[in-house]
């Protein structure tokens, strides 16, 4: 498993992609150790960087709190009931602007947002991006998770918690005929909700990537493999969880996984699991 996660060759030219029942780790997924902020700002094309961070529990969270957000972002924050909720979403948003302040060398609190317009209606609710000049990014929060990738080009990821048999059945229904007969042939409870998982967040992370997100029709493209022009990678995460990676392109992509930007109130949930590449 640690061979295969440090490789960083990429993939082979016939591959597409790392299969979501294949088995082991992708192969074109490297392990990053500590970098400099020149290396995270000179994204080749097809290089991803990805944080994958561990939310805080609630104590933790009440003695550091969240870190330069701005009016709308605490707004959106109190209004969410459950307390774990509120600390999932303070938590995210502060760690992508700890992220991209790295990324722009400009203070988190400086950053501003926008979106991009959507693809399918042309409306201001695409991809979110960076005021002025910055690289492409993506934002996932899922049970114990947060995930955030930075590229040069279109990128969405998507971090889930494994789901409940009720929601598999449910969902299900509205994939791809090839996504849905992937999932019925898993076998048990577990399983069907371990291989929708995986094609979920693939899903996801593909329709973040291009800019409409889920709210289109959901068997019109069968994420068993990469849509043409893009590639989809699956990410390992700790158990329970599935994540996934889209970039724009059809050339092979690299995902390095990064530790978290130091002082950071989270711990990189892959750090105590595998080596560091380089």
């Amino acid at each position: 498993m640690a061979r295969d996660l440090v490789s960083g060759g990429g993939l082979p030219p016939d591959s597409g992609e790392h299969s979501p029942d294949g088995g082991g780790l992708p192969r074109d997924v490297v392990n990053g150790g500590g970098l400099s902020p020149d290396e995270v700002r000179e994204h080749r094309a097809g290089a991803v960087s990805v944080w994958l961070l561990a939310v805080p529990g609630a104590e933790e969270w009440a003695r550091t709190g969240p870190r330069h957000l701005d009016a709308a972002e605490h707004e959106r924050m109190r209004a969410f009931r459950r307390e774990a909720d509120r600390v999932r979403y303070g938590f995210a948003h502060s760690a992508l602007r700890a992220v991209l302040a790295l990324c722009t060398g400009r203070e988190p609190a400086a950053l501003r947002f926008v979106r991009q317009d959507c693809p399918s209606c042309g409306g201001p609710h695409g991809r979110p991006a960076l005021e002025g000049a910055g690289p492409a990014f993506s934002l996932s929060h899922g049970g114990d998770l947060v995930a955030i990738a930075v590229a040069a080009r279109a990128v969405g990821v998507d971090v889930e918690p494994r789901p409940r048999p009720r929601t598999v059945a449910e969902v299900a229904s509205a994939l791809h005929p090839g996504e849905r007969a992937r999932i019925e042939a898993a076998g048990g409870d577990e399983e069907r909700a371990a291989a929708f998982a995986r094609l979920w967040t693939r899903k996801e992370a593909y329709l973040k990537g291009v800019g409409t997100g889920v709210g289109v029709d959901l068997a019109a493209d069968d994420l068993r493999t990469a849509p043409a022009g893009w590639r989809v990678v699956d990410l390992p995460v700790v158990e329970g969880h599935a994540a996934a990676v889209a970039v724009r392109g059809a050339s092979p992509c690299v995902c390095t996984v990064r530790p978290a930007p130091a002082p950071w109130a989270g711990r990189d949930v892959l750090a105590d699991r595998f080596p560091r590449h380089g």
